[in-house]
């Protein structure tokens, strides 16, 4: 996560001093919508296997993007509102942002839960809760999985669960990017 939540900080700081000083925001949050697109898209291949420069070289990718769309479009907002409406519609935007990242966090749970209970339940000799709350817990265990290949099996259905999170991403990504473009 050092990388991802690194090069959104960064990225983000950047992207404003560069906005303020050529004046410009529109093709900032083209390249960054791409850049995101693309991003999200090279998560989608990581798994368990995955060596570690994709493990930070995938989420920085992602974050680059995200980063370029952090304040961009309260900029690109603002610009566009006259000044009687300036408190109203950068309130409703940070509202509605909130708003979306929460339908987010509980879709990205629930597409995760869902596709790892059926990766679980397919294992052969491997009874276990299934349960959303127990899944989300029981990262905490899965180093002290006996025997090694059965804990290897559970890891990979682990990240290859997390990455269908991407897989459904990708393509609402893509479509931001075309209707910004």
């Amino acid at each position: 996560m050092v990388p991802f939540s690194l090069g959104t900080s960064v990225i983000s700081a950047v992207t404003g001093i560069l906005v303020t000083k050529l004046g410009d925001y529109r093709w900032v949050m083209r390249i960054s919508w791409a850049i995101m697109t693309l991003g999200f898209g090279l998560m989608i291949m990581l798994d368990d296997t995955s060596s570690t420069a994709k493990k930070e070289i995938f989420p920085l990718v992602a974050a680059i993007g995200v980063g370029g769309l952090f304040q961009i479009p309260l900029i690109c907002l603002q610009a566009a509102m006259p000044l009687r409406d300036m408190a109203t519609t950068t309130g409703a935007m940070i509202l509605i942002r909130n708003i979306g990242g929460t339908i987010g966090i509980s879709v990205g749970q629930a597409i995760w839960s869902s596709e790892l209970r059926k990766r679980i339940k397919s294992l052969p000799h491997f009874a276990a809760d299934t349960s959303a709350i127990t899944l989300t817990q029981s990262v905490r265990i899965l180093k002290d999985i006996k025997p090694a290949t059965l804990r290897q099996q559970i890891l990979h259905a682990y990240t290859k669960s997390i990455a269908t999170i991407w897989v459904v991403d990708t393509p609402l990504v893509f479509v931001g990017f075309l209707m910004g473009a």
